[in-house]
């Protein structure tokens, strides 16, 4: 029996020999998995052979430089270095990657595409530019400027930010250009006007780094001046107007050669705080801390110059920028007729226009719609009226006996000042005509123009048109001292930053002179 228990113990004590053999392979991922990433905080850091300052040192790390700590003893940091576990000082090293703000010292450098001369240059970097240490290799930093990284001579970086106290100023010259970087070559990113205020906040040579609204850049430094601008208006008691165009641009100077300030939509409520010293037909404007001049022809004092004209009949015409529309609420808020876009030149389709049509008829408003004009040839009208037609068929429009009116919508097409350039009035009416002759062979004759009246009455010959068109022109209830449209016409459209029932956000609104809706 004694032989036989001290035969189970030995086994019991192979069996806990081979468990821990086992179990010792184990332990070291554990000992990797506590690896880390981390970079030096001092300038130098010295590498040994052991932990300890008494112990050989065989290397250097400068500051910033990354590096993997394996282990720890003590107070010193087990690292890898030459293929071999070598040591370093633990409060010379910081968990983690560098990001560290710092800026350029000297005039000008370059930013490489490695840490070397020979490696590519990425641009310069100027005196105080802001970068941000990564990772160092040699005397080299890695640094990210502006979302591009490269690598920079380190003697040229210095850590935190440049000692510059910010302060406002103002341009003292007629205009000044903003740019891009402190340098004539640099691109210029807007055109500041004579008495801009503006905040400089920096400097590189002779340039300063300026904030103007928004925008940042930098302008040549004996063009700013310190303080507040002289003012450049006469003020006045301050008193509500409302901007009478839509989008109109409020500029920097009293000319519209000034640069732009902002842009507002018709209607919207500004504080005119003055008048321009040498032309009272220019006055100065507050905007929610953003002023600018404006021409008093574009503004009105009386809100209830913007409501709905007297006419027959009123309605509405949309695109699919208007999204989900509640047809329903919109006749309810007193429309009969909608006129909806369908195309554009000779192949683009609105991509609401059918399911407009038909929740539009479903609730018994009367349907129309329109076409956007590109062509430059009696040809391309052709063209566009047979396209034009393809995308009413494609809805069930068949004719103009089950169908409202069909327009045509000729004008400078917003951002584009060269859709008709070189072509005469004439011209343009012949192109009309060409396109409206093309739709009544197609079986549509309840035909329609529309235009802003400035573009109808440049660009058009109304004498040669053909007749039975029906006239819509667009100017806007604000222009010109708040005049109606001053012509006549079937169909206007009096604002394009109108609201009603059942659509989210601005519509155009028209009001029926014809009683043809």
């Amino acid at each position: 029996m004694k032989r036989l228990s001290r035969k189970f113990n030995v086994f019991l004590l192979l069996f806990s020999l081979a468990a821990g053999l086992l179990i010792i392979p184990a332990g070291k991922p554990a000992l990797a998995a506590s690896s880390y990433s981390a970079y030096i905080t001092a300038g130098k850091a010295y590498i040994h052979t052991g932990p300890g300052t008494w112990y050989h040192s065989v290397g250097v790390y400068y500051s910033y430089q990354t590096l993997t700590v394996t282990g720890r003893s003590g107070n010193w940091d087990k690292v890898t270095y030459g293929g071999h576990t070598r040591y370093i000082w633990a409060g010379s090293v910081r968990a983690g990657s560098p990001r560290i703000r710092s800026y350029v010292t000297p005039g000008v450098i370059w930013m490489r595409s490695g840490p070397g001369l020979k490696y590519g240059r990425i641009r310069y970097l100027y005196q105080n530019y802001y970068v941000t240490i990564y990772s160092r290799s040699g005397n080299w930093y890695r640094v990210n400027y502006a979302g591009k990284m490269g690598y920079a001579w380190a003697g040229s970086i210095r850590v935190g930010v440049p000692p510059f106290q910010s302060y406002n100023g103002f341009v003292n010259v007629p205009s000044l250009y903003l740019r891009t970087d402190p340098g004539l070559a640099s691109s210029r990113i807007t055109v500041l006007s004579q008495n801009t205020p503006v905040t400089v906040f920096g400097k590189s040579g002779n340039w300063y780094r300026v904030k103007y609204g928004t925008t940042t850049g930098y302008s040549w430094s004996e063009s700013i001046t310190p303080g507040n601008p002289p003012l450049d208006y006469t003020p006045v008691n301050a008193y509500t107007a409302y901007i009478g165009y839509d989008y109109l641009s409020i500029y920097q100077q009293p000319s519209s050669g000034s640069g732009v300030v902002t842009t507002l939509r018709e209607r919207t409520p500004v504080s005119v705080i003055g008048v321009a010293p040498n032309d009272n037909s220019w006055l100065k404007i507050n905007y929610n801390g953003t002023q600018g001049f404006i021409s008093k022809d574009n503004v009105t004092t009386n809100f209830s110059t913007f409501s709905p004209p007297a006419g027959v009949k009123y309605g509405i015409d949309i695109s699919h920028y208007q999204g989900t529309v509640d047809f329903n609420a919109v006749k309810n808020a007193g429309n009969s007729f909608v006129i909806i876009k369908a195309s554009e030149s000779n192949n683009i389709t609105d991509s609401n226009f059918a399911s407009y049509v038909q929740q539009a008829k479903g609730v018994g408003l009367q349907v129309n719609s329109y076409h956007f004009f590109h062509a430059r040839t009696p040809q391309d009208a052709v063209n566009e009226a047979d396209f034009y037609v393809s995308v009413l068929n494609a809805a069930g429009i068949t004719d103009s006996n089950s169908f409202g009116y069909t327009f045509l919508d000729v004008e400078a097409k917003s951002g584009s000042t060269v859709l008709f350039d070189g072509i005469n009035p004439q011209q343009m009416s012949a192109n009309i005509n060409a396109f409206m002759n093309e739709m009544k062979a197609k079986g549509f004759t309840k035909l329609g123009l529309y235009s802003n009246k400035s573009f109808f009455e440049s660009n058009i010959d109304a004498s040669q048109l053909e007749n039975g068109l029906l006239l819509w022109l667009a100017r806007y209830r604000g222009m010109d001292s708040n005049q109606g449209i001053g012509t006549q016409v079937d169909l206007w459209q009096y604002t394009s930053n109108g609201s009603v029932s059942g659509i989210s956000g601005s519509v155009d609104l028209d009001v029926d002179y014809s009683n043809n809706f």
